[in-house]
């Protein structure tokens, strides 16, 4: 597995994910794993599932930062807390 930081490009707020770490398989499988919730912000989806029907779409990068033996998922979040 390739560990992968998806980090966000547009402007955070409170209550939003600004970045996570997912062990992934390639940066395809990275960019499709959520934040725990299911979302980087309240009302948002990712800019690559918006269909419409989401409020903002979310523009992010995908840096490969390593390999790691962990399963595919979430390693590490990052939240803004208001």
């Amino acid at each position: 597995m390739n560990l992968y930081l998806l980090k966000r490009l547009d402007d955070v707020d409170y209550d939003e994910y600004d970045s996570i770490v997912v062990a992934a398989s390639n940066r395809g499988a990275a960019r499709n794993t959520r934040p725990k919730y299911g979302h980087w912000t309240s009302g948002g989806c990712w800019e690559d599932d918006c269909d419409g029907s989401c409020e903002e779409g979310i523009r992010l990068s995908v840096t490969c930062i390593g390999r790691t033996d962990l399963p595919a998922g979430v390693v590490h979040e990052s939240f803004c807390a208001g």
